[in-house]
C-alpha cells in the first residue's frame, strides 16, 4: 500500500480574512478551487500506470 498526501495550498480569498459575519459561514480551503477528487484521481492514475510499467504483471488501484 502506498499512501499519498497533498496540501490545500491556495491564495488567500475574501472568505478567509477575519471572522465570519453573523449568519454567514466560511468556505473551507479545499473547496476554493476545482474538485480535489478530479485533480488527485488523474495524478493517482498516472502514478499507478508508472508503477505497473516498472513492475510488469503487478496490479495497482488508485482511490481518492
Amino acid at each position: 500500500m502506498i499512501m499519498l498526501a497533498t496540501d490545500y495550498s491556495a491564495a488567500a480569498a475574501d472568505n478567509a480574512a477575519g471572522p465570519a459575519e453573523q449568519g454567514r459561514g466560511k468556505v473551507s480551503r479545499y473547496a476554493w478551487g476545482d474538485d480535489y477528487h478530479d485533480l488527485l484521481r488523474g495524478r493517482v492514475n498516472e502514478l499507478s500506470a508508472w508503477l505497473q510499467g516498472q513492475a510488469p504483471g503487478s496490479a495497482a488501484r488508485g482511490v481518492v
